[in-house]
């Protein structure tokens, strides 16, 4: 139990200096930068088709390999400095231990991990709010986008695969994409 409660306070000490990191920030305003460009082609379609989008756009950025690998490259750019030593890692080491230590340093990663899906998500919602309806359902946007080649006719830098929307309600999708 105490080791949990170190391993918890070496996350929260990390979580705290992210506040004074450039990285992070510079992670974020680029994040807001993709996630804008990724949806305009989405936000046009519904301009014409005068319809509302689903809020349940993050499985469908992850569809193509290249996608991919351009929202992920950002998480990997926060965590490349693992193993996160600082001028207080030492003391931290010492005072709760080599094991203990190593448990904060994954909880931290995990904790990151979280987060960063969690800011995509929320904020894929955020810049496209005007167009969303939020229901539980993939919504009449979705629906057509995954169905006919309008999303490629408009250049949609992702696609919405037939398969997904026809076998998985979009909460389901949603928290396979998070896991």
């Amino acid at each position: 139990m105490k080791s949990c409660k170190a391993a918890i306070c070496i996350c929260q000490n990390h979580l705290r200096k992210w506040a004074t990191k450039y990285r992070n920030w510079c992670v974020a305003v680029v994040l807001l930068v993709i996630l804008h460009s990724y949806t305009k082609e989405q936000r046009d379609f519904v301009m014409v088709t005068d319809t509302k989008i689903s809020p349940y756009l993050l499985p469908f950025f992850f569809t193509q390999r290249y996608n991919r690998i351009l929202f992920l490259f950002p998480l990997v750019f926060l965590l490349c400095d693992a193993p996160f030593i600082d001028i207080s890692q030492p003391y931290h080491v010492i005072r709760a231990g080599k094991r203990t230590w190593c448990s904060g340093q994954l909880l931290y990663i995990a904790v990151t991990s979280a987060l960063y899906f969690l800011f995509l998500a929320v904020f894929s919602v955020l810049i496209n709010l005007p167009y969303i309806s939020f229901e539980r359902a993939w919504g009449l946007a979705v629906i057509t986008l995954s169905q006919t080649r309008a999303g490629m006719d408009l250049g949609a830098k992702f696609f919405f695969p037939p398969s997904i929307p026809a076998f998985f309600s979009p909460l389901r999708v949603l928290w396979f994409s998070f896991l």
